[in-house]
């Protein structure tokens, strides 16, 4: 296990003069949203929930005295300004469909990430999720999520173990997972892994099924 840190994270903007170029007018509330830091960006490297791990946490493997275990994501965390220059990119190569397309001006950065998710989602037949999780490495705003421990659940495929080493033998995840690296400037050596979400203590299906 390892404590939320990510390398492909440059670490908090804390004014506009460091924000970069996106080579249009950004509105007020766009730029707010670049610069504040979500309560979730900070972590205590003794507590489990702050940690991000490579392998699936015990208490996250249902077993038969725990039907309903701990909620947790798997993915990669990125930065709202990431996420705005990918949106940006995809909406100047008209390569957004009219429903994940983009409006600056009426939208907040989460919605613009979203439908930059939407749209992997509708390439890949496969829900992509932005997830507030418990924590975030500095920097982050969200983590796109490729699948959560109830999305194993629900497919019956949930070892003891792991369950990633599975679904990313199928060749569609590794495509989508590298399809996911490129439009967010992740670097090919950067994994995803698993955060705790932000509802981890909720232990039913009806509060995990948006995350399947």
């Amino acid at each position: 296990m390892a404590a939320v840190q990510d390398l492909h994270i440059s670490g908090p903007i804390s004014s506009p003069s460091q924000l970069p170029s996106f080579g249009v007018a950004l509105p007020e509330h766009i730029v707010q949203d670049l610069l504040e830091e979500p309560p979730t960006a900070s972590f205590d490297p003794e507590e489990p929930l702050s940690k991000a791990y490579d392998t699936l946490p015990p208490d996250c493997i249902p077993s038969s005295s725990r039907l309903y275990p701990n909620l947790i994501h798997y993915g990669f965390p990125i930065s709202f300004t990431t996420a705005l220059r990918t949106a940006l990119r995809l909406h100047n190569a008209n390569a957004l469909e009219e429903d994940e397309d983009i409006d600056l001006e009426t939208m907040d950065m989460f919605h613009v990430t979203f439908k930059v998710i939407k749209h992997l989602s509708y390439k890949y037949n496969f829900k992509l999720h932005v997830v507030d999780p418990y924590c975030l490495p500095p920097g982050a705003n969200v983590v796109v999520q490729v699948k959560s421990n109830y999305t194993s659940i629900a497919r019956n495929r949930l070892s003891k173990t792991d369950v990633s080493e599975e679904d990313e033998e199928a060749g569609w995840m590794k495509d989508m997972v590298k399809d996911i690296k490129e439009q967010f400037d992740i670097p090919d050596d950067v994994q995803p892994r698993w955060y705790y979400s932000q509802l981890y203590n909720s232990p039913a299906m009806r509060a995990a099924d948006v995350y399947l």
